[in-house]
């Protein structure tokens, strides 16, 4: 789970650790990690560029490993 700034610069390494077959990220504990209230990250061009490093990490493929992650779009989720 996704939740702070901090782990954006490690999403690479993250994505091809072995084990790892998604990531989720947690839009308001991310914005809260960026001083950004739940509300404000809507709309804000940091909090969706680091939301864009994590699907780009998500997508590349890895060597040696059943990567890229799989994306789920928030409507899968809720369709469950």
């Amino acid at each position: 789970m996704i939740e702070d700034i901090n782990t954006i610069p490690h999403m690479e390494e993250l994505a091809g650790a072995p084990g790892i077959d998604g990531f989720y990220i947690g839009p308001s504990d991310l914005a809260v990690s960026m001083g950004l209230g739940p509300p404000d990250y809507r709309g804000n061009a940091k909090h969706a560029e680091a939301c864009q490093k994590v699907l780009i990490a998500a997508k590349k493929p890895w060597t040696g490993s059943r990567y890229p992650l799989r994306i789920a779009k928030r409507s899968s989720a809720t369709d469950r």
